[in-house]
């Protein structure tokens, strides 16, 4: 670690002082600074201001993250579980391989953040903003996507058993690759892939885009004559 990064060095102790002195995690700024690793579970830190800050490896389970800017932050690998980050701004934060299992995330804006490989499952990101995100691999199993903005987002090969969308969820100009295959179908899950592409084939012929509808069909009829065998 070099001297500048030793210097940003924050354990969680010390955070602690700092919000006490504060009077309360909201509003204060601490965007640069180090947290790798450190434990920030259980803690109320709604409203603090984290731009910029390494948290990668960090545990936030069970924490309050509402409305704490997180922009650009490097959050690799962090553990996010029934963590509460509802209206939080995580626009292009690097969430690469981070554990949000059962999070809040309603109403937050993660716009062009890197999620691929994230673990997202039963996840509320109700009305939440992913425009442009990158969510490749990314396990949304049971996941809460109604009124939520994916326009233009990566979703190659993620997981989407029992994911509930909605006519408000906005899904035009996403990326599902060239094959549109699910990895619940890669993995032999047959009828929850084929409830998916069903879902999806519904929700892109509401809305005239019968091109995609199309090759969502054709996955679709292609597991359903798996299933007849």
């Amino acid at each position: 670690m070099d001297e500048a990064q030793d210097r940003n060095l924050l354990t969680s102790e010390e955070l602690i002082r700092l919000i006490q002195f504060h009077g309360g995690a909201r509003g204060l700024d601490l965007s640069g600074r180090n947290l790798k690793g450190v434990d920030l579970s259980d803690m109320d830190l709604q409203g603090i201001i984290l731009n910029g800050v390494n948290l990668e490896g960090a545990e936030l389970g069970n924490a309050l993250l509402e409305g704490a800017e997180l922009a650009d932050t490097n959050m690799r690998r962090v553990r996010l579980i029934n963590t509460y980050l509802q209206n939080a701004k995580l626009q292009k934060a690097d969430l690469r391989q981070a554990d949000f299992w059962g999070a809040n995330l309603q109403g937050a804006f993660l716009a062009e953040a890197d999620l691929r490989e994230a673990m997202l499952e039963e996840v509320n990101l109700q009305e939440a903003c992913l425009e442009g995100a990158n969510l490749e691999g990314a396990h949304l199993l049971r996941a809460n996507l109604q009124g939520a903005d994916l326009r233009g987002c990566k979703l190659q090969n993620i997981w989407l058993c029992s994911t509930g969308i909605s006519a408000a969820t906005k899904l035009s100009d996403v990326d599902w690759g060239t094959e549109c295959i699910l990895q619940d179908e890669r993995y032999g899950y047959f009828e929850d892939a084929a409830r998916s592409y069903c879902m999806l084939r519904q929700w892109y012929a509401d809305k005239g885009m019968h091109d995609i509808a199309d090759r969502f069909h054709n996955r679709e009829k292609a597991l359903n004559l798996i299933s007849l065998k």
